[in-house]
């Protein structure tokens, strides 16, 4: 019988902190990606800025030859990330040729 009761306690606590450790994992409103402001404008040229100072220091630092000039360039080319199909907002010209449903 000691035994019977001891086992139920311990499955009793087990379940009881795992449903306490699965209250963390839910995102509340307002945490989401989808609720993040977009990049600013100014913040995405200091970015583009900094990338261009460290890819040139990384230039100095390797010592590239005008051989290997191409290969650095496709190199910098494949580092790049592809433009997401959603991420280039319309202008009001191009809004008002399309057409609505």
């Amino acid at each position: 019988m000691r035994l019977h009761k001891t086992l139920a306690t311990g499955l009793m606590v087990m379940s009881m902190g795992a449903m306490s450790l699965s209250s963390y994992a839910q995102a509340t409103p307002g945490e989401g990606p989808q609720d993040r402001p977009a990049i600013s404008a100014e913040k995405m040229a200091k970015f583009e800025k900094e990338k261009a100072r460290r890819e040139a220091e990384l230039h100095d630092r390797l010592k590239i030859t005008a051989a290997q000039e191409d290969a650095w360039k496709t190199y910098l080319k494949s580092e790049q990330f592809p433009p997401k199909p959603g991420d280039r907002r319309l202008q009001k010209d191009e809004r008002t040729k399309l057409t609505t449903p």
